[in-house]
């Protein structure tokens, strides 16, 4: 099974990785930040809200949370070039910046990446949120967390080397999204990409399963089941040198987490049936004895 293909949507991630000019934001602001115009990332954020969806803020917030949790790691998961530099964009850079800019825009970030951020910063940023009631922003916004998985599917390669999970959300203002996850076998059973789409999960898969290899297969699965088996994908992920990276992962990373978080605990990983000697034996006897086995013989 091949990785999923982009659709619509567009870019769940930045137009780039680094704030610009992170290092030297320009003039400071009556609170010691950035002036308004010259903040970094503030086009961005405007996009972002301007698309009347949650998708585009989540994924900026998922950008900057992964740089962070990067940037404490012992070496780079961003990049597979050895020596690399990795943008040294730390938790506690984030929260000085955007308490120290307060913009309707920065707001509007803060609520995004409070569902990312890791203890004890989760809670510095509500703290920033609490003095920035005033902050004319749409509604969606205020209600980010306000999401359900509604629906899990699996669709599965008829030899079992890899599997899109499909995960379908709602928000309380009626906004849709699936995102989906591609999970490779051949390489340990991690994630090698990751792609969303706006729009209900059953209309999503019905794309795939139009350009889905012959003798893949689509089905509903516990959610439970899903959560565990997506936290395994990330763990085994992180555990993986070279990492495997894409346009979208691992930048969507605490995304996903963050989606899966939602989703019941208590789940089990499929098992994996170990062929005997026996079928080994006689499996290795078919496929030499077929044509594409006489180059073997």
């Amino acid at each position: 099974m091949s990785r999923p293909k982009k659709r619509r949507g567009g870019r769940v991630t930045p137009k780039q990785t680094r704030p610009r000019n992170w290092d030297d934001p320009g003039p400071t602001s009556h609170r010691g930040g950035p002036a308004p115009d010259e903040l970094p990332l503030l086009a961005e954020i405007r996009e972002a809200l301007s698309a009347g969806h949650p998708l585009g803020l989540l994924a900026l917030g998922s950008t900057f949370a992964e740089l962070a949790t990067d940037a404490e790691r012992p070496r780079s998961m961003l990049s597979d070039e050895p020596g690399s530099e990795r943008p040294q964009v730390t938790w506690e850079m984030i929260v000085d910046m955007l308490s120290a800019t307060a913009l309707p825009e920065t707001t509007a970030l803060l609520h995004a990446l409070v569902l990312f951020a890791p203890p004890p910063w989760d809670s510095h940023l509500r703290v920033e949120l609490e003095q920035r009631r005033l902050h004319q922003l749409p509604g969606w916004v205020r209600t980010l967390d306000e999401v359900e998985v509604t629906q899990v599917w699996e669709q599965v390669d008829v030899l079992g080397d890899g599997e899109n999970i499909l995960l379908g959300l709602r928000w309380s203002t009626g906004d849709e999204l699936t995102v989906v996850l591609y999970i490779d076998h051949n390489i340990g059973g991690l994630i090698k990409d990751f792609i969303s789409g706006l729009g209900d999960a059953e209309e999503i898969l019905t794309m795939f399963e139009a350009e889905a290899e012959a003798g893949s297969s689509q089905r509903r699965i516990d959610p439970a089941d899903a959560r565990a088996r997506i936290e395994s994908a990330v763990q085994r992920w992180s555990m993986t040198w070279p990492p495997v990276l894409s346009d979208e992962w691992p930048v969507a990373r605490p995304l996903v987490q963050w989606v899966a978080s939602k989703l019941p605990e208590g789940g089990v990983m499929p098992t994996r049936e170990e062929l005997s000697d026996e079928d080994r034996d006689r499996l290795i006897d078919s496929f030499l004895g077929s044509p594409d086995g006489d180059s073997f013989r």
